[in-house]
């Protein structure tokens, strides 16, 4: 089997790009699990991102905490 320098998109990556094709007012996508840890996220295509990489995961997290106090 060839090596490829370029890695498959995961299938989170997959779904985020889904996600996006859905309405052109979607900035953003991004899979997380119940303890914020990031599996895939994904920007519209020439975008320029309004957090950086470690804002965005430090919101991530901040939101499913919000999300898991609201289940209480």
């Amino acid at each position: 089997m060839a090596s490829s320098s370029r890695t498959q998109p995961s299938i989170f990556e997959d779904f985020c790009q889904l996600i996006l094709g859905l309405d052109e007012s979607i900035r953003f996508a991004g899979i997380a699990t119940l303890t914020g840890a990031v599996l895939a996220t994904k920007y519209r295509t020439n975008l320029v991102p309004l957090l950086t990489e470690e804002e965005t995961s430090s919101s991530i997290k901040h939101s499913v905490w919000r999300m898991e106090s609201r289940r209480a």
